[in-house]
């Protein structure tokens, strides 16, 4: 049988199907990954759908129905086989098996379990509960209007609603809050780009605390940015449990005000030079106990006095810090028990100082371009034996014997980048990759230690691999067919 244009090359196998029936069970005895796959490139080839492959997708359609029911389904593989049926629905609407009859109002609504189980959470439940487990075809829908469960139907097969462009700004809204209360996530997003228009100056911290406290986080984001480009010194973002990042550029009186409002929803913080140098900054850092992320990379002054304020944070950035100095950093660190990942790239007036005292439940630390030699690295491996991940790229003073420390004295160690880390030998890289053996990341870029000979060495001896960077290496075409490798 003729198959899709746009399936792999590796699945030619389904060539020798001589109809739908044989194409599933042969797609069946491969890895089930493989029946997604071709579901998802025949949506995509939209005349083979009309030409030659409509039964095989009737017949998919039924297979994806009655293992969706059954919930054998992974749930992002659902979602990855919807997203396709939306994208090219008219082609394929012909085709849909609708197996479902929801009951509302007197009314019957046919519709197709598989597309309503991978956009929603609550319909999926309701399907298990009142369909799967009562053995019955037919539920009954409480909660919700007719109009609105077309509504729902149309974004579920279609991706979108024609008309709700056209609708009272309330009545978008509406939509936006059911589709929150159903889980529909892609259709609050959706409803909230369209009502976006009618977000202004006067309206927007009550939508957007209103946003805040219904759970509704694709309405949110749109007053983050909305209030971004005001151009008020100040920049929001909405992070994926409705808590904020913002981005501090000047301290205005409009920026200020804004910055009180929103301050108890504030987790990451990010402030310039300017503000830093000021004294009212320190009322910034007063007001945030819950910080989690404080951003102070590329600022070359702060108020001395914030140093005593020092927020007690996880996620600590301190790049290119011209004012940072083995004693404001120390100062910093006993101020901050909490702090698990540092990073300090390009601030090359730190020394051994800092590299002795840091603490020891820190699990991520950068520090590319800072000059590390070998008895610096030994100092950091002793200070914190927790470390997961560590970045030294650029640290052109390294050698075999700091990276062999490295993996002695830090065994938990997953990830590492040593990219142009010019003094490293391809032996001491292979002794390193047979000591740090859970390590699942490694960054080697324009390392000469990166040969033919030493890299399947290498692969061989970490288990746990996932990620293998080596971009510039001198190595043959023939090595990138192992598994993981990035050029």
């Amino acid at each position: 049988m003729r198959l899709p244009f746009f399936l792999p090359q590796r699945m030619a196998y389904c060539g020798i199907a001589k109809n739908p029936q044989e194409l599933l069970k042969i797609l069946l005895e491969h890895p089930l990954d493989d029946v997604f796959t071709f579901f998802i490139s025949a949506c995509q080839d939209e005349t083979w759908v009309k030409t030659a492959g409509g039964e095989t997708i009737r017949h998919l359609f039924h297979w994806l129905n009655q293992e969706s029911y059954l919930r054998r389904i992974p749930e992002n593989k659902k979602v990855e086989c919807a997203t396709a049926v939306q994208e090219h629905y008219v082609a394929l609407q012909p085709y849909f098996e609708e197996d479902l009859l929801f009951s509302l109002e007197g009314e019957i609504f046919p519709a197709n379990s598989f597309l309503f189980t991978a956009f929603s959470e609550v319909f999926r439940e309701l399907i298990r509960k009142e369909g799967s487990e009562k053995h019955t075809k037919k539920i009954a829908l409480r909660k919700i209007s007719k109009k609105r469960f077309r509504q729902f139907a149309e974004f579920i097969y279609r991706g979108h609603i024609d008309s709700l462009w056209r609708e009272e700004p309330q009545m978008i809204l509406e939509v936006i809050q059911e589709a929150a209360i159903w889980k529909l996530g892609s259709l609050e997003a959706f409803a909230s780009s369209i009502y976006k228009r009618y977000i202004g100056r006067t309206n927007v911290f009550d939508l957007f605390f209103m946003a805040n406290q219904q759970k509704l986080p694709s309405l949110q984001q749109e007053c983050c940015e909305f209030i971004s480009r005001q151009g008020y010194g100040i920049e929001l973002f909405s992070l994926a449990d409705q808590t904020l990042r913002v981005n501090l550029s000047s301290d205005t009186e409009d920026s200020y005000e804004i910055f009180q409002r929103i301050r108890s929803l504030i987790r990451q913080f990010s402030i310039n030079s300017q503000v830093l140098q000021e004294k009212r900054g320190l009322q910034f850092f007063q007001s945030l106990p819950q910080l989690d992320l404080l951003d102070l990379s590329g600022t070359d002054q702060i108020y001395p006095d914030s140093l005593e304020v020092f927020p007690s944070v996880v996620e600590l950035h301190l790049e290119r810090c011209s004012w940072l100095s083995d004693s404001s950093l120390l100062k910093i660190l006993s101020k901050s028990p909490s702090l698990l990942k540092l990073f300090l790239n390009d601030d090359t007036q730190l020394t051994y100082r800092s590299w002795g005292a840091l603490p020891s439940n820190l699990g991520t630390l950068h520090i590319s371009r800072c000059m590390i030699t070998d008895e610096d690295l030994e100092l950091i491996t002793l200070s914190t034996p927790q470390l997961e991940t560590i970045v030294l790229a650029e640290c052109n003073q390294i050698t075999d014997l700091g990276i062999l420390t490295l993996a002695k004295n830090c065994q938990r160690l997953e990830e590492i980048d040593l990219s142009h880390c010019k003094k490293i030998s391809p032996e001491g890289m292979i002794s390193f990759a047979n000591q740090a053996k859970q390590l699942r990341s490694l960054s080697v870029n324009f390392c000469p230690c990166i040969q033919d000979i030493s890299l399947p060495k290498i692969v061989s001896l970490l288990p746990h691999l996932q990620s293998l960077q080596i971009k510039g290496c001198n190595v043959s075409k023939s090595i990138l067919d192992i598994p993981n490798v990035a050029q």
